[in-house]
Parts: C-alpha cells; structure tokens; sequence
C-alpha cells in the first residue's frame, strides 16, 4: 500500500464474520474523506459477500492474509496485528480503532471524530493484572497449554463435537499440559476492542518482536484480551491510557469507547442489544462511542432508533 502522511486521520480496523449487509451500514455511519477502513474477514467466510455489499472506494482496504478465527483462540490476536500493520504501512493515524463487525455508532460522526482526534489516547480500558497475583481466577487461562484454534476442539467449532470437546476438557483439566510463565511478566486484562495511538504503533512494529510474542500466546485461552493490554501497560506508553485501574477507581471508563452489557443475567454475554436498550445506549457515558453487539436481525428496531435519534 502506499505510505501517505496528513493530520486528523483515523483509521477503522474491523474484524467481521458475518453479517456483511451490517458492515456495510456501520461503515456508512463513519465514513469521512480523510479516515479509512481496514478490513478483516474471517479466513472461513467468503469475502466476496462483503465486498458485495461494501462500496468500494480509495478508502477502503481489504487485508489479503486472512486468518481463520475461532472463539476465545489466537486468531483474533493475528488479524488484529495484520490490520495495525496494513494501517500502519499506509500511512501515520491519529487514532487506530478496532472494531468488530458487530459493532455501531451511537454518537453522532462529528462528534466521533472529535472526540477521537482531541483526545489522542490509548482507549484500553486495562482491568487488571492477572499475573503474577494472588487472584487465581484467570490462571488456567496461561498457565496452562489450550488447543482451541481449529474447527474441531473449539467449542463453537464448525466440525466441533461436543461430546469429545468435554471429554478432552475434562482429560486436561485433570491432566493438564502446564506452561512455564517467566516470573518477571506481567500479564494485564482488558476488552479486545481498543483505540491507539500512532506513537504506540510505530513502537509495536520497530520496537516489539511481534512473532515472538505471538508464539507466547498462541496456546492462551482468550490471548486478546492479554495481547495488547499487556502491551500497552509494560511499554514506555502506559500513561497515554485514559483509563488505568491502577491510577482511577471511579469505574465509569472501564469498558473504555464502548457500551456493552455484561450484566443482564439468563443471557449469553455481552448481550446482544435490543430495542429495551436504547435508553441505555442514550444516557451512556460520553466516552461510549460505540456499542455492542447488534445483530441485524434481533437489533433492526434498535438500529432505526439509534439511526433516528442518536447519529443525528
């Protein structure tokens, strides 16, 4: 790609896996003849159905190495390396935004924008050092080896079989194939979905053994919510975060430039957002530029409203 330099820029990252017609609308909402989008499809999908629906424009970048991704495995970790790296390579943004294809505006673009090229911080809203402490919650999640990152042993694998995928579960957890931390990590949690700065992203790629690193992770449970936390909080970068739990305690910017709903209880988390949210989505926090997740079908009366009332 070409290497272009100009102020106020952003660059949208998204990974998407579905719903094609959505990631058309989402791009829609935020396009702006100086920000771009970089797009990450599922290696397993078809991308020609997205390009269908996405108009093509100069602003518009589909990453060529896709990679297959499976819940909770390293593969979101990879596309989102590809996707800073193809953003990176073409040209210096205020902000790096990642997204997924679920995701949607629920501040007006102007004032996304904004927002975004005035503040130019690190959006991840790190919740915690989870290693070394004495919170052993999450210590399964590296300390041990996870063979999640195919169709078969992924619980939400396409060929998965649910019945061997416990079987194996219950195996390792009874013998499990431990992995050596060295004692002088940190390891830092937080959501998968960030903004960055372009100063962080030049240090990813001219300072961080990235293929390094990526093999540390790979056979992580939910390495991306340790990625790029950890990043963030063990570079000389750490104070460019907006948010810190080590530095706030008031908790209001903890799920950083999103509203999501990890509380309602009987459903699968987040909670996939319907027309009963809306009031939530309009007395969100003004960090909260984007929610998720929505889905085009169960979220169509959410959509419209957001569209009518919160993007105008």
């Amino acid at each position: 790609m070409e290497r272009k330099q100009s102020l106020s820029r952003i660059a949208y990252l998204i990974i998407a896996h579905h719903q094609p017609s959505h990631l058309a609308r989402l791009i829609k909402q935020l396009e702006h003849s100086d920000d771009h989008f970089f797009i990450h499809v599922d290696r397993k999908q078809s991308i020609e159905l997205f390009q269908n629906e996405v108009m093509t424009t100069e602003n518009i970048h589909w990453i060529s190495d896709r990679k297959s991704i499976f819940w909770v495995g390293i593969g979101t970790v990879l596309a989102e390396v590809e996707l800073l790296r193809a953003a990176y390579q073409y040209g210096a943004f205020d902000q790096y935004i990642l997204l997924s294809g679920s995701d949607y505006p629920i501040k007006p673009p102007e004032y996304i924008r904004s927002f975004l090229v005035q503040e130019k911080r690190i959006f991840i809203p790190v919740q915690g050092c989870i290693y070394p402490t004495t919170d052993r919650r999450f210590s399964d999640r590296f300390n041990h080896y996870h063979f999640i990152n195919n169709d078969f042993l992924n619980p939400r694998g396409k060929h998965s079989n649910q019945f061997f995928f416990y079987q194996v579960r219950k195996y390792l957890n009874k013998h499990p194939l431990c992995r050596r931390i060295p004692e002088n990590i940190h390891l830092y949690q937080g959501p998968t979905w960030v903004g960055l700065t372009h100063a962080f992203v030049k240090y990813l790629f001219t300072e961080v053994a990235i293929q390094k690193l990526i093999r540390f992770y790979k056979f992580m449970y939910c390495p991306d919510e340790m990625f790029l936390p950890t990043l963030v909080k063990t570079s000389p970068y750490a104070n460019d975060l907006y948010f810190d739990y080590e530095k706030n305690t008031d908790g209001l910017n903890w799920l950083g430039l999103f509203y999501t709903d990890w509380h309602t209880p009987t459903v699968i988390l987040p909670k996939t957002l319907v027309e009963e949210d809306f009031t939530a989505l309009k007395e969100s926090h003004i960090h909260a530029l984007f929610g998720r997740k929505f889905d085009e079908v169960k979220s169509k009366e959410l959509l419209l409203l957001v569209d009518k009332h919160l993007l105008k």
